[in-house]
């Protein structure tokens, strides 16, 4: 799914750099681009190209990714919700 986003937003705009093409999905899903993807254009990737691209936006988010940075992340948006036993009357 991030991947099919990543390739949909570079596309988007005709002859455009990914700094720009990108500009909205990166502020949008707070990530962030090197230096080494921006001045590249989509047109010019691979698709072995763009599944890096997207790991590199998405390090740590992608789902697989079992670093401690990922798992910190996904505990933080779970949300909190008291589990207490109820007694019925």
């Amino acid at each position: 799914m991030c991947a099919y986003r990543v390739v949909t937003a570079s596309f988007r705009q005709r002859r455009k750099m990914l700094r720009q093409s990108l500009k909205e999905l990166i502020t949008a899903e707070d990530l962030v681009l090197s230096d080494h993807w921006a001045t590249k254009r989509p047109e010019s990737l691979s698709p072995k190209e763009f599944l890096a691209l997207t790991r590199e936006l998405y390090a740590g988010r992608l789902p697989g990714d079992d670093t401690e940075e990922s798992r910190r992340t996904a505990q933080e948006q779970k949300p909190n919700v008291w589990r207490g036993s109820l007694k019925l009357q």
